[in-house]
């Protein structure tokens, strides 16, 4: 098992190394020069300004020296939004003072960047052996040096369906590699049809994590509910089956720059924009269910000159036609295999 951990750019007043960032110089601050001040994770606090080269360069060698070199290859690059709007909070801005509000979106990608840039600097990672740095908050080229995901979702049906839309558009904006928080990370425990169709659907999403935070509820773990372990295994297990294709798409998005997931309507014209299935690489063509109380999935197939199997099985299907297949919950999800 691999750790990655989890880092944040705003240090608390009583950290001990504040005192030492702020004399340099290193944290957004006021035209006065005095750092500016957040409430952040139970204190006050300040953002380093990555657009500062001494605070860039302190940031790596932190990273370096207390994790790269201690065997963490990846890192975790969390609450990097920058939640700053005062126009009076001033960045350094490469040499340019500038609002920190006007550029926000550029400390998260050069906080993804240094972290990645310090464990290659210290060897982290053997030959041919690709990086797999997260983080929070992205911007379009954010995808060159780290994952990321869509956020503090919910745990509803809606938004299970608009995570949906947002991976379909972050597919077409360059980013290969992204998911979501599988069962919602905040709001009620899902309950079994929710948890079970997000779970069909992850299964096709690069990221494929649970992960939530329900104070004084049970966390969504793949154990949430007792009698559901042999589906979400069977689900599990169609994962490990697909790592080696992914991992082959993968390569050959990274190669040409196409997306893994993406619309049908991206290569085929005129098929409908808002329809819920669409491609996992090449010769996948997934139909997740996001409709509470459905029990079926019906979808026009693809113009494929082969055909299609369901699931990889059975006799070929011709492609143009629409076809309608059962699905409850508890089984494994919709998907045809191109021949």
């Amino acid at each position: 098992m691999e750790l990655i951990p989890n880092v944040k750019p705003a240090f608390l007043t009583e950290h001990p190394l504040y005192e030492k960032i702020a004399e340099n110089g290193w944290f957004l601050h006021y035209k006065d020069g005095s750092p500016a001040l957040f409430p952040f994770w139970g204190g006050m606090a300040s953002y380093l300004d990555f657009t500062n080269p001494g605070a860039y360069a302190f940031w790596k060698e932190c990273v370096r020296a207390h994790l790269a070199e201690k065997g963490y290859k990846n890192i975790w690059n969390d609450n990097n939004e920058y939640d700053v709007w005062d126009r009076d909070v001033l960045a350094c801005g490469f040499g340019r003072e500038v609002p920190a509000r006007l550029m926000r979106p550029a400390f998260s990608y050069l906080m993804a960047r240094a972290s990645r840039e310090a464990c290659e600097q210290a060897g982290a990672f053997e030959e041919g052996e690709v990086p797999f740095m997260v983080s929070r908050c992205a911007i379009a080229g954010a995808q060159r040096a780290a994952t990321t995901w869509t956020g503090d979702n919910l745990t509803d049906f809606q938004d299970l369906r608009y995570n949906h839309y947002q991976a379909m558009t972050m597919a077409l904006s360059g980013f290969s590699f992204f998911g979501q928080d599988i069962g919602g990370f905040a709001g009620p425990v899902p309950s079994e049809e929710l948890f079970m169709r997000w779970l069909q659907y992850g299964v096709f999403i690069p990221r494929f994590v649970l992960h939530s935070w329900k104070p004084g509820q049970p966390s969504t773990m793949p154990w949430l509910y007792p009698q559901l372990s042999p589906a979400v295994r069977r689900i599990f297990d169609l994962r490990e089956k697909l790592v080696p294709y992914l991992a082959e798409q993968y390569r050959h998005c990274s190669e040409i720059f196409e997306p893994l997931v993406r619309p049908v309507f991206l290569t085929q014209p005129g098929y409908d924009p808002e329809a819920d299935c669409f491609f996992c690489g090449s010769d996948i063509f997934a139909c997740p269910v996001f409709d509470e109380g459905a029990d079926s999935v019906t979808v026009l197939l693809p113009k494929s000159p082969g055909g299609w199997k369901l699931r990889g099985e059975g006799s070929a299907i011709k492609g143009g036609t629409t076809v309608k297949v059962p699905c409850a919950p508890e089984d494994l999800p919709v998907w045809f295999v191109r021949i």
